[in-house]
């Protein structure tokens, strides 16, 4: 079993998870790989 270490919730409401699955069908991505794209685009400060 892989160790992972790390854990983010994310509160979405319903129209945002609609994008966010119609996002991930469109890539060929599950939920959570559409999640991990996205976090990486957030900005950094």
């Amino acid at each position: 079993m892989v160790h992972r270490d790390k854990w983010v919730k994310v509160l979405l409401t319903e129209l945002e998870l609609t994008k966010l699955e119609k996002y991930a069908e469109a890539q060929g991505w599950n939920k959570s790989q559409a999640i991990r794209e996205w976090m990486k685009a957030l900005p950094c400060y």
